[in-house]
């Protein structure tokens, strides 16, 4: 699960990123799905184990999901 975890951080500071830089809302839209990718992997690992997926995470997954929609 530590793989899971380093691939939610570098999804993040990627997309962190490139939001400070001023990037077209065109070029986050990749990252903010990879990040959405990271997060889902990681709640199936937990899922798996029998362990709830935490309130913030399942609101961050809802939202990335959201905004994937709008693109």
């Amino acid at each position: 699960m530590p793989d899971l975890v380093q691939s939610i951080e570098l999804a993040r500071l990627k997309l962190d990123t490139a939001r400070h830089a001023g990037a077209h809302p065109l070029i986050q839209q990749p990252l903010r799905r990879a990040l959405l990718t990271a997060l889902e992997d990681y709640a199936t690992a937990l899922d798996r184990l029998g362990s709830p997926v935490p309130y913030g995470m399942r609101i961050e997954m809802q939202l990335y999901q959201n905004l994937g929609r709008r693109a």
